[in-house]
């Protein structure tokens, strides 16, 4: 048998231990040393899509496998594995090889799978890997797919341990992230000169369009969502921050704070690409931050005032927080169901800072294409009331972090 990653893995799973090694944990992956073993946390985040119906979970990707599946055993033939398949065979087991490399080495798998999803060896290593990375839910699925195309495997017993110990594992770890559908509109955004506490940099107001619908979310990104993804907890995140600064509220259901702009943005990346590759993003859609006016638009919720209804019912800040952060979603939501838009934590907007608006009427603005900040809104725990007006802006730059300031995630359309 030759020296690869595949028949090495495919050796270990076939030897008198292998439904041991494949059927419980172990303190070393069963296809590497124990040193090359990922230290990071990966969660599941299950999207919930207001208005939604395209979204397929993950039973509707295996009914279409089985499909294929069937298709496959009706012409009696092996499913033949293309070059570009092999290539991306070959470059796996490099990855896994020569990187110790076990993200770029399922990427691999996954892009070969792709194309050739009747591909036993494949979806074997794809889900010994995924589920090292503790990417459970893709890998109970692939582990499904390779009993489907082989179920009389030497080592099904085992796979099928594994499969039912990877399913309550993504079971324990999905976080729901409710998302709720803003439909396009215009409205008026910054403050007019008449309003109290208005700064310049709220004006002049500008009419704004937007053609799209998007999605944002309902709450502000928690603390155990975040930790799911990216493998940090806030007190982690505090230790790249000013350490003379404190903790202000560290659970699991509290907004994420001491989060840079550039972290929000790979938090949107990973899981943009973690969605993607699952099937459950819509297409021609990314998550990302919501531009400054997608964000003011939905804060407002059709409202023209100071904020968009009573602050002390909708927002913790300064006159009634505690001096703390507190669980998402305990205040009451805007006109259009979201919550703690105005207080909690402040929000990272996508768009760069400019001091002032451009006046007149505007069609999805996206913010100047160059400068040093980016835009902060919504006031946190610790704003006053001026603050936390639903057109109060501010500047804070892409590395910052900071003990308010959290954000908030958008789904929307890059075509």
């Amino acid at each position: 048998m030759k020296n690869s990653f595949t028949s090495i893995l495919m050796t270990v799973l076939l030897m008198a231990g292998a439904a041991a090694a494949i059927g419980q944990e172990t303190t070393s992956p069963a296809y590497g040393p124990g040193s090359a073993q990922p230290q990071s946390k990966h969660g599941f985040i299950r999207i919930r899509l207001q208005g939604v119906t395209s979204e397929p979970p993950r039973d509707t990707a295996f009914a279409k496998f089985q499909e294929k599946v069937k298709a496959w055993q009706a012409l009696l033939q092996k499913p033949a594995l293309p070059e570009d398949v092999q290539r991306c065979r070959i470059m796996a087991e490099d990855a896994f090889n020569n990187d110790k490399d076990f993200e770029k080495a399922l990427s691999y798998y996954q892009k070969g799978l792709a194309i050739q999803p009747l591909w036993p060896d494949g979806q074997l290593n794809a889900a010994l890997i995924a589920g090292e990375l503790r990417q459970y839910d893709l890998a109970a699925f692939r582990i499904r797919c390779y009993l489907t195309l082989v179920p009389d495997a030497q080592n099904a017993s085992g796979a099928r341990e594994k499969q039912y110990l990877w399913e309550g594992k993504a079971q324990e770890e999905m976080l729901n992230l409710e998302m709720a559908y803003i439909q396009p509109g215009t409205f008026t955004m910054g403050s007019p000169a008449s309003e109290k506490w208005r700064f310049v940099n709220q004006g002049p107001q500008t009419q704004v369009t937007l053609t799209k619908g998007y999605w944002l979310g309902k709450t502000e990104v928690t603390q155990g969502q975040w930790e799911a993804l990216m493998g940090t907890t806030v007190a982690q995140q505090w230790d790249k921050a000013n350490r003379n600064w404190t903790l202000v509220g560290e659970s699991s259901g509290n907004p994420i704070y001491y989060v840079s702009w550039d972290e929000a943005m790979e938090f949107c990346r990973k899981l943009t690409e973690r969605e993607r590759q699952a099937g459950r993003l819509p297409d021609g859609y990314e998550y990302t931050l919501p531009t400054e006016a997608q964000w003011e638009y939905a804060c407002r919720a059709g409202t023209t005032g100071d904020y968009a209804g009573n602050l002390d019912a909708m927002a913790w800040y300064a006159q009634n927080s505690g001096n703390t952060t507190h669980p998402v979603g305990q205040k009451q939501p805007n006109a259009w169901g979201l919550y703690d838009m105005q207080g909690n934590v402040a929000e990272w907007c996508l768009d760069r800072y400019k001091k002032k608006f451009p006046g007149g009427s505007v069609t999805d603005p996206t913010g100047p294409s160059s400068g040093s900040y980016r835009v902060t809104r919504g006031g946190g725990w610790d704003s006053d009331a001026a603050r936390c007006r639903s057109a109060t802006r501010g500047p804070y730059g892409p590395g910052d972090r900071c003990y308010d300031l959290g954000f908030r995630l958008a789904l929307s359309s890059v075509r």
